[in-house]
């Protein structure tokens, strides 16, 4: 069960029916967010101003799905893809989301360094 004030899943968060996916689209039923099933195939840097070659100009310029809105999540959004039952890296459902990767750019600033992001 998702937890709005903690951000964290209650329990197992690898729930069978949390999961539908469909034209590369996956849409978590917890939270009503949408995902990209396939993580990016480059690597990509952070930049507040969405340069060429950086991480938001990679989502802004996705299509997956025929969606044309894609951004990167908060720190807290991808925080509920994290499973717990997991042990080890990549701790999220790699049934549902291939091309795993250890590390992630959200879109929330690190507030101690205004121009930096966090990552996960």
């Amino acid at each position: 069960m998702w937890n709005a004030s903690t951000g964290v899943y209650q329990d197992t968060a690898s729930e069978s029916v949390r999961f539908n996916s469909a034209n590369g689209v996956v849409v978590d039923s917890y939270t009503g967010l949408q995902w990209q099933a396939m993580g990016s195939a480059g690597t990509y840097f952070w930049d507040a101003s969405a340069g060429a070659g950086s991480a938001q100009a990679y989502c802004m310029s996705q299509t997956t799905g025929n969606y044309d809105d894609w951004r990167l999540p908060t720190s807290e959004e991808l925080m509920t893809l994290v499973d717990y039952t997991i042990a080890s890296s990549p701790m999220i459902d790699t049934a549902v989301f291939s091309n795993t990767q250890f590390f992630y750019w959200t879109s929330t600033v690190y507030e101690a360094k205004p121009g930096f992001a966090l990552s996960w």
